[in-house]
């Protein structure tokens, strides 16, 4: 992002979240695939319910922290669909 952004490229970054992923409030068991790598495990969602939630906001936290570069400007939206964001003014960059 350094290297792109600057005055006459600069960089929207969208994080658009159903309330859902930051509750986790998911309620029994469930099979999970990493998308990356295919491999699937079965846990209770109850039981990873913290775990979860715990490493959402430093995620979030860590791209908040990351984009913090002149010329990049990040918005994180929770419930709201992607036409609802692109549509609203969320940016001033005065």
């Amino acid at each position: 992002m350094k290297k792109l952004a600057n005055p006459r490229r600069e960089i929207y970054v969208f994080q658009v979240l159903g309330q859902h992923e930051l509750d986790f409030d998911l309620k029994g068991f469930y099979r999970f695939k990493d998308l990356e790598t295919g491999q699937e495990v079965e846990l209770q969602a109850e039981q990873i319910k913290a775990e979860v939630k715990a490493n959402a906001e430093s995620f979030l936290s860590q791209i908040e922290s990351d984009l913090k570069v002149p010329f990049v400007y990040w918005k994180k939206s929770v419930s709201k669909t992607l036409s609802q964001v692109l549509s609203e003014r969320y940016f001033d960059v005065t």
